[in-house]
Formats: C-alpha cells, sequence, structure tokens
C-alpha cells in the first residue's frame, strides 16, 4: 500500500530513512526527491588553520602554499563528510573507503586545476 504524506514533520522524519528502506515501504519516487539533506557537516576550521600555520612558521611552507592548503582541506573534508552523509541516508551505513575515494579524486582535480584556479581566483593567493 502507498504511503502517504501529511505534514511536513512526516516529511523531515522521512528525510533521516536511507532512500532503499523508503522505497521499499513504496514511498513515491516524487517524494523521495523532494527530501532535502539538511545535515551540518562540522569542520575544525580553526585545527585547519593552525595545521597549516604551524607549518608556515617553521619554515617548511610558504605562506601561499599554507593559504592554499587550507583551502583545499577545508573543501575536502566538506567532500569526504558529505559522502559520508550520502552513503547513511541511500544505505543506512557508511564505510571510509567511498569518502576517502571522493576525498582522493577531489584532491587529484585540485591538484591538476590549482593554476587554472589562482588565475580564475586571484585572492586565493592573496596574503594578508
Amino acid at each position: 500500500f502507498p504511503v502517504t504524506i501529511d505534514t511536513q514533520d512526516q516529511l523531515d522524519k522521512m528525510s533521516k530513512l536511507p532512500e532503499d528502506i523508503l522505497r521499499q515501504h513504496k514511498v513515491p519516487e516524487e517524494v523521495i526527491q523532494a527530501i532535502q539533506p539538511t545535515d551540518t557537516i562540522h569542520v575544525n576550521v580553526l585545527s585547519i588553520y593552525k595545521t597549516f600555520n604551524d607549518l608556515q612558521k617553521a619554515g617548511k611552507i610558504s605562506p601561499e602554499e599554507a593559504q592554499i592548503n587550507i583551502i583545499r582541506e577545508i573543501a575536502s573534508t566538506i567532500i569526504h563528510e558529505s559522502q559520508h552523509d550520502a552513503e547513511r541516508r541511500k544505505t543506512g551505513k557508511t564505510s571510509e573507503s567511498g569518502p576517502e575515494a571522493a576525498e582522493q579524486k577531489f584532491n587529484t582535480w585540485f591538484k591538476s586545476n590549482l593554476s587554472m584556479l589562482k588565475s580564475r581566483f586571484p585572492d586565493l593567493t592573496k596574503i594578508s
């Protein structure tokens, strides 16, 4: 029997369930697609900043490298954590393999496109 959704509260509760569970219970596809992820991804920006700032102060990397690495690390952390969220929503569980692969793919893309990013967004490397 098809599931009916009468309130926003019901839709919010359903958004916490994995998509395959919703499909097993015959939730209409348009309802599944209407569910908007709202989870907050926490990134310890201060820890990331401190790590690369300390490397710069120790003379191991330049100020520009520190800034680029801070930006890259924050972005790759968001990608890693959002992959965990996507896996949990689809299957109800997660592991490190998918998030690490997504993070590695991003880091490869970032490295190969760094020159383009610097020319397109010169403020990325502006040291204040």
